[in-house]
């Protein structure tokens, strides 16, 4: 067995240990960083309305910080957006929800999406 320098075994000793200690400090970090992502959305978000997606004229809020949950490559984010409804086309939709292009139904993001769908083409054998 090889002996490893003292001043590895702060992360674990062991290669392998010390990889998935590395992996665990990553996946911390991530989570952070996409948490901060999406407060700093969430306050962004004004209390004057936002441009309607389909006539462009300006959609008041109608309920503000409805929660939704969506599972990315990271794992499950909770954020809160306003619903806005335009008068003039009658459209509703939420505003953050687009900016973070996800789609109206569902609850995963794109890349998780993608990742599902290799993962079941390579099950599968492919698809042709």
């Amino acid at each position: 067995m090889p002996s490893w320098p003292s001043g590895n075994k702060r992360w674990g000793g062991r290669p392998a240990v010390v990889e998935e200690n590395f992996r665990k400090q990553g996946r911390n970090i991530e989570n952070r960083c996409y948490d901060n992502y999406l407060r700093g959305l969430e306050a962004e978000q004004t209390s004057g309305g936002a441009l309607c997606p389909v006539c462009k004229t300006m959609a008041k809020i109608r309920v503000k910080n409805r929660a939704r949950t969506i599972y990315t490559l990271s794992g499950g984010r909770k954020f809160r957006r306003h619903y806005h409804y335009c008068g003039s086309c009658e459209k509703d939709f939420y505003a953050l929800d687009r900016k973070l292009e996800l789609r109206e139904k569902g609850e995963v993001s794109e890349a998780l999406e993608k990742r599902l769908i290799d993962c079941a083409s390579l099950r599968l054998g492919g698809f042709d």
